[in-house]
């Protein structure tokens, strides 16, 4: 294809922009959902997809302008795990 973007012989392929897309998601979804279950689930893969996307940036291998979007997921999803794991910790405590 005429005027595609191609990678230089021996560079590495780069990747979409999907790993830091769906951890913004699930960022957000984490820190809105009310279901322990969704949200602590939600805020593990965001947080594994975002350090997965900061390894293929040092690498070279995904678009350093979309790191923001990561970070933005990662903050997210820690934020989520700030405020759920306690309520979570409560309620068990409470129940027992």
């Amino acid at each position: 294809m005429a005027g595609s973007p191609t990678a230089a012989p021996g560079a590495p392929a780069r990747t979409s922009g999907r790993k830091q897309s769906a951890s913004l998601v699930l960022g957000i979804v984490s820190l809105v959902t009310g279901f322990a279950v969704i949200t602590l689930l939600g805020a593990v893969i965001a947080i594994t997809l975002a350090s997965l996307t900061f390894q293929e940036i040092s690498q070279g291998r995904a678009d350093p302008g979309r790191r923001s979007l990561a970070v933005a997921g990662m903050v997210c999803a820690i934020v989520a795990l700030a405020i759920w794991i306690p309520v979570i910790v409560g309620v068990a405590i409470s129940e027992s």
